[in-house]
């Protein structure tokens, strides 16, 4: 939804992301106040990265005359959500283009996953993550389009653990711009999850704990999303990032 602001009302700030970015204190909405900017808010709940690309790409092919003004923040999803384009019914209103079907390929019960045993589904996806990254940044960059992203949910993995796949990600991640990217290693939800800056942090109910696969506290709480707080206190730390790399300067 494109955001009204009296000071720059013809530039534009695309925020992209899962539902880290929906939110109406999102990173984004942060960024976009700092750059004087409106923003044009594509971020969706519970969806992934694939989706994150196509959209922007429609967005911008949409919008040329408008690139020389827009700026673009990506918070990325999980590296396991795996998106699908659905047919798109008249009365269906859609955020972007396109209406989204998502799978998860880290659960065991997933079909696709069933269908095809022999893929190696912690390699292939992070070889998709970062070859959606380059992408994403090839395409900014051929429009001299500004733009900074970060993890908002985590997509790392100790290289220590997949030493035979080491070296095959560290090629793969020769293209990406790091100049560009915040703390590839690291991401928001780790960060909200260290500081308890929780939406809601009262107890999650008994039986779900007792049947949670972990003893994090992260997954004791009810609403793991974001505080307003835990927001600004992410976006200020993307910002100097942005101010120490001159990404969005003039």
């Amino acid at each position: 939804m494109l955001e009204r602001h009296k000071k720059i009302p013809n530039t534009y700030h695309i925020g992209l992301g899962c539902s880290f970015g929906e939110s109406n204190h999102s990173v984004h909405k942060h960024i976009a106040k700092n750059l004087n900017a409106q923003l044009i808010n594509l971020s969706r709940g519970g969806h992934g990265n694939y989706r994150i690309l196509t959209e922007l790409i429609a967005w911008i092919n949409s919008h040329s005359k408008d690139i020389n003004k827009t700026t673009v923040s990506i918070g990325w999803s999980s590296l396991y959500r795996n998106d699908i384009i659905e047919n798109i019914e008249k009365s269906y209103r859609t955020c972007g283009m396109f209406k989204w079907k998502v799978w998860s390929a880290n659960r065991k019960d997933d079909p696709v996953v069933k269908a095809y045993p022999k893929i190696d589904i912690i390699v292939d996806h992070m070889i998709r993550y970062r070859v959606l990254i380059t992408a994403t940044q090839n395409f900014l960059e051929n429009h001299n389009i500004k733009y900074v992203m970060y993890n908002a949910l985590n997509n790392y993995f100790d290289m220590e653990i997949w030493k035979k796949d080491a070296v095959k990600l560290k090629v793969m991640e020769k293209a990406i711009n790091f100049n560009k990217f915040y703390k590839f290693d690291d991401c928001q939800a780790k960060f909200i999850n260290k500081n308890q800056y929780w939406l809601d942090p009262s107890p999650r109910n008994s039986l779900l704990n007792a049947i949670s696969w972990t003893n994090d506290p992260f997954f004791k709480v009810k609403d793991t999303h974001p505080s307003q707080e835990g927001n600004k206190k992410w976006a200020d730390l993307v910002w100097n990032f942005c101010k120490e790399k001159k990404i969005f300067k003039e």
